[in-house]
Formats: C-alpha cells, structure tokens, sequence
C-alpha cells in the first residue's frame, strides 16, 4: 500500500496560502484527503461578532461508542511580513538543504499532515479490528482574532 506521503502532503499544503482567514484550499485539500481514507467530514463555520466568517473542518472514521482518540490543529498561517526576508517563496514548499521552506512548515501544515498519515497507517494495520473513532478538528482561524 502507497498510502499518504506526509513530506508531500505538507507541500500541498504549504502551497495553499491559507494566511487567517482565507481558506485557500488547505481545508479542501484535507478533506478530499481525508475522505479518500474513509473519513466522514463536516464543515462547520464560524464567525464571532465583528469577525469574518472562517471555515472548520470535522473529519471522523468510525461511529458508534468505544475509545476515541481526536488531533486538533489549525491550517492557516500568520502574514509573510517582509516577503524580501525570505529566501524562497514563502508558499513554494521549497527543499533545500534537507529542510522543507515554508509558511506553515513548523507551525502546523507538517504536524496536521502527519496526523492524517498517522491515522491512515493505523487504520490499514487495525481498520476492521478496531471498535474506536479517531478525529481530526482542523480550524481555519486559529492565528487570527
């Protein structure tokens, strides 16, 4: 089995400018992910009070009762500031020297993408042997207001 590449997938996701509160594909590309390895997900927006409306993303596998084990992560990013001050695109998922360059490469795009990796090779060694529901709740606006 393939399965999921979590160095590729944190480029995917780098690659979309999800600067708060702009979606910009990170959220879509997670849920077309996710659903490709059996998750159900919901979109749940949310907007506070003088606040623009931002997108959630709420992908389960598995129903009913037993233990449940749920990743919590946010896939947007803080503004690039000064984009002279990087030495590639901040959005370009860059390679170099053994290190992935990008907005979002420490904070959180890697992890949300190893979560899902994480999820999908324990679902292909216990899938049909295990009686729990595993969680990813992902928000667009963790960064912001």
């Amino acid at each position: 089995m393939a399965g999921l590449d979590p160095l590729q997938l944190t480029r995917s996701l780098i690659r979309c400018p999800s600067v708060t509160p702009a979606e910009a594909g990170a959220l879509d590309l997670l849920e077309r992910t996710l659903a490709a390895i059996g998750f159900r997900c919901w979109r749940l927006p949310f907007q506070a009070p003088d606040s623009v409306a931002v997108d959630n993303l709420y992908a389960r596998w598995g129903e009913g009762e037993g233990p449940a084990f749920a990743f919590a992560g946010h896939s947007d990013v803080v503004p690039v500031g000064d984009a002279a001050g990087w030495s590639s695109d901040p959005f370009g998922a860059v390679i170099r020297d053994g290190r992935l360059i990008g907005r979002g490469a420490a904070d959180m795009k890697a992890a949300i993408a190893c979560f899902a990796t994480a999820a999908e090779r324990f679902l292909a060694r216990r899938g049909s042997g295990f009686a729990g529901r595993i969680a990813l709740l992902i928000t667009g606006d963790e960064e912001g207001p």
